[in-house]
């Protein structure tokens, strides 16, 4: 089942948002081969092609430990109007199974600083 949580961002920002990956008993699940996708989308009628941003991460540097992480980066929402917007992240495992693990409500908040130099 999947797990709803909201994030926040703030726009023209780079981050690095991490997902541990564990079992029923907290222990860590190998993730070796598997291919995460995170997509936001200004509204949910509209198409990947057509979203703020789809990110794919399918290099993991330990995936024994569970943990994938996922590169938000400045260019991903500088150009983005601020406010509160769709997203989910799902997986696909070595055996080719799709499940979505996260999903809610991205909100951009406005940043302050237009360059940095």
């Amino acid at each position: 089942m999947a797990t709803y949580k909201d994030l926040e961002f703030d726009e023209g920002n780079d981050f690095t948002y991490s997902l541990a990956l564990t079992d029923s008993d907290d222990v860590a699940i190998d993730i070796t081969g598997y291919t995460f996708y995170m997509t936001v989308k200004l509204k949910l009628s509209i198409s990947d092609t057509d979203a703020m941003f789809k990110i794919t991460v399918s290099t993991i540097p330990d995936p024994t430990l569970g943990i994938v992480n996922i590169p938000i980066t400045r260019a991903n929402t500088l150009n983005e109007k601020p406010g509160i917007y769709p997203y989910d992240i799902k997986y696909k495992d070595d055996s080719g199974d799709v499940r979505t693990i996260m999903y809610g409500h991205f909100k951009l908040i406005q940043g302050v600083t237009d360059s940095v130099a």
